[in-house]
């Protein structure tokens, strides 16, 4: 029996998390799926070998973490550092099929850092709905939580998500 650390073994679900992230991304986006998969690998070998599953929301979280800063460098870059808006549509960005550009994920990250710190679970599902455009059956299913569960973590994540971003 082969063992379960092996790269090959994981990168179907690596794969399918990062083609959902990319897929919300902008056009030309200077990053691929392949390389959100790679960089995950690389932050998450050591868990994957010691646990021998593929967690889709730790996945989830590090290969955000990536966009993030990738977002923050190509923003620095175009705007000469200068600091970032602050108010975003959550509702737009749940319906919308573009995904948030690199400003609305910049304004959106510290709220959604204090949104984990809070309620981890809440984050997770704000997260997956807006930056992979998972459907709350696919999250429920993906966080093995009741449709019910993920409507109530993605109202509270809103609210919260709203309230600190109005100051």
């Amino acid at each position: 029996m082969e063992s379960p650390e092996r790269f090959e073994d994981h990168y179907p679900e690596l794969r399918r998390i990062a083609a959902q992230m990319m897929r919300c991304e902008r056009p030309g986006h200077t990053l691929g799926a392949t390389d959100l998969v790679h960089e995950a690998w690389v932050r998450l070998a050591d868990h994957l070998r010691e646990s021998g599953r593929a967690d889709p929301a730790l996945i989830h979280r590090v290969m955000l973490n990536r966009l993030v800063d990738h977002a923050r460098r190509r923003h620095a870059d175009k705007r000469g550092g200068r600091k970032h808006r602050s108010e975003v549509d959550m509702d737009a960005l749940e319906l919308t099929g573009d995904g948030p550009s690199a400003e609305d994920v910049l304004a959106i990250h510290e709220a959604m850092e204090r949104l984990a710190a809070d309620d981890e679970t809440s984050f997770t599902v704000v997260s997956m709905r807006v930056f992979r455009r998972l459907r709350m059956a696919e999250i429920a299913t993906e966080l093995g939580l009741t449709d019910h569960e993920v409507r109530m973590r993605w109202d509270y994540g809103k609210a919260r998500l709203r309230m600190w971003m109005a100051g």
